[in-house]
């Protein structure tokens, strides 16, 4: 049923229109040539405004996370890698780097995929948990910095040079992290040897991420030669049992069982999403709740209105 206001005209035909650029179709919207758009541009306002257009925002399947070394001296201990992770706010982040676009992470499955219970989301950040974390397995913070037996939570970010984004990410994570005593030394690198630092694994921390594949494949985080250098039978033996499970109930119980290890050992910290983005002109109603799979999911609720 539409509502009162104007006349209501559903919608039987899609038209699809090809743009030589990203300014041409931006212009379009806006002159009301097109009614649909897609994008993952975060910067979409500064070409068509804020006020009229009517903007939904899902996870995409681009993911970013840090990248922990476990196999370092001291990132091999687990309640280092707990209090990182606690100590991170990832809003912080996606505000003031992202525009509030991107989607905070838990997981790499937590984008939409049916095997990831919402249910199970809970916000990782906390300072309290952070310090009492380190604490309780006999880290000393003393000068504004935690110490034990000899060792100090000094720590090098490796960052591609070349993205930007990425850098601003990293120096807010360095900000972040030394506020409750932990230093982060940021280390640019050009593209040849962020792929040689990913290659040969030799790195303590880095600011990296990939797209998550369409079906819920975990093997590149948990699985054997893991960026991470992590191993863990547990999952080992719960990836393997996975691929011959058709019960869904079954499957979701599995990864939930993943999930809580990952939560436990922290082989790397989960981040954001990067956003797709549908954005229809203000003649398009009803509810336009799309994700990165079908851009038209709930069309048939859609009518528009001269």
């Amino acid at each position: 049923m539409c509502p009162p206001g104007g006349n209501p005209h559903p919608i039987s035909t899609i038209n699809v229109k090809l743009y030589n650029s990203a300014a041409e179709l931006y212009s379009n919207l806006k002159r009301g040539n097109i009614d649909l758009i897609n994008t993952n541009n975060i910067d979409y306002e500064t070409y068509i405004g804020t006020i009229g257009f009517n903007a939904n925002i899902s996870p995409d399947r681009e993911f970013d996370y840090m990248a922990i070394n476990t196999a370092d001296n001291i990132l091999s201990k687990k309640e280092v890698r707990q209090a990182i992770n606690y100590a991170i706010d990832k809003n912080n982040i996606i505000y003031n780097v992202y525009k509030n676009k991107y989607s905070a992470s838990n997981f790499p499955l937590d984008n939409g995929n049916y095997l990831y219970d919402k249910g199970n989301d809970t916000q990782s950040y906390n300072l309290d948990k952070a310090k009492s974390v380190l604490t309780d397995n006999g880290w000393v913070y003393k000068n504004n910095t935690w110490r034990k037996s000899g060792s100090i939570l000094n720590f090098n970010l490796i960052v591609q040079a070349s993205n930007g984004d990425r850098v601003l990410a990293a120096q807010n994570i360095q900000q972040q992290l030394g506020d409750i005593g932990i230093k982060i030394n940021i280390i640019e690198v050009s593209d040849a040897s962020y792929q040689s630092y990913i290659k040969n694994k030799n790195y303590e921390l880095m600011l990296t991420g990939n797209v998550v594949p369409l079906g819920p494949d975990l093997s590149s985080y948990f699985g054997q030669d893991n960026l991470f250098n992590y191993d863990n039978a547990d999952i080992d033996s719960i990836l393997k049992e996975v691929d011959d499970i058709q019960d869904a109930t079954l499957l979701k119980e599995k990864y939930k069982s993943i999930l809580d290890i990952y939560d436990e050992d922290v082989p790397f910290i989960s981040l954001y999403f990067n956003p797709n983005i549908s954005i229809a002109s203000p003649a398009i109603k009803g509810v336009i709740n799309h994700n990165f799979d079908n851009i038209f999911y709930n069309i048939d609720s859609w009518y528009k209105t001269i």
